[in-house]
């Protein structure tokens, strides 16, 4: 595939990314086109970075994937790791861009997380979710069908003997998706879950899940299933001047 066109048009597509004069194109965007763009973009930036450098699991190879700047593009001008794609502009986290000089990157944030994204990012683990492509003009039915499908998928959510289990995806995440003040292996943290889950779940699965949080239920707590960081395609070399500490 390295050697073939296709890589090198998405290569200097990519390339395009950085030039400065879409800075106020980006900050023009309405929020489901932005937030449609983001998410393609984290997911481009995936694909680029195990292809051009591998990628392995393990708490250093995933730092050095994910924050370190190996896998960044140039965002109109302003570098963008993935990190700072996921967890500064589409969750939004306050702990990102507090500089002066990031004010760019302030404007391009959205305002709340929406954690239908999560079943749209795709790290390139198999625990994560299908790749897709997504549009502004669709993107409220698209994110609605790519969490639908990822509940149908007993490997992320399943009930067995009134136990819902649950990939391990929903706990990293957990505050994203029932807010502030539950905790994961809390009942009230299972019931709020489950609660979300309901609306995206279809045939029998729905029902077991509706019973679960039924006024007369009892008190349950998820079994979490771990998450598999593995990587979701062959393992392509690693590059050791990404992964290889320099002290």
């Amino acid at each position: 595939m390295k050697d073939s066109r296709e890589w090198f048009v998405f290569r200097a597509l990519a390339e395009e990314l950085g030039d400065s004069r879409l800075y106020n194109e980006l900050l023009k965007m309405g929020m489901n086109d932005r937030k449609a763009f983001l998410i393609n973009l984290y997911n481009a930036m995936t694909f680029h970075g195990i292809v051009s450098y591998g990628r392995r699991p393990g708490w250093w190879n995933l730092y050095c994937f994910f924050i370190a700047p190996a896998v960044s593009y140039s965002l109109a001008g302003i570098p963008m790791s993935l990190d700072d794609v996921e967890h500064g502009l589409l969750r939004a986290r306050a702990e990102y861009f507090s500089e002066s000089i990031q004010e760019f990157q302030r404007s391009l944030r959205m305002p709340t997380v929406d954690p239908r994204i999560h079943m749209a990012l795709n790290c390139g683990a198999r625990g994560c979710p299908a790749v897709a492509v997504y549009h502004g003009s669709s993107l409220d039915e698209e994110l609605d069908a790519a969490v639908t499908a990822f509940v149908a998928d007993d490997r992320n959510v399943s009930i067995t003997n009134n136990i819902p289990a649950c990939t391990e995806l929903f706990k990293m995440y957990f505050e994203d998706f029932v807010g502030s003040g539950f905790k994961p292996n809390s009942p009230e943290g299972a019931h709020a879950l489950v609660k979300w889950i309901l609306p995206f779940a279809r045939g029998e699965k729905r029902e077991l899940l509706a019973a679960l949080v039924a006024p007369d239920a009892t008190a349950f707590c998820i079994k979490w299933l771990p998450y598999d960081w593995q990587t979701n395609g062959p393992d392509i070399p690693v590059d050791k001047r990404v992964y290889t500490p320099t002290w």
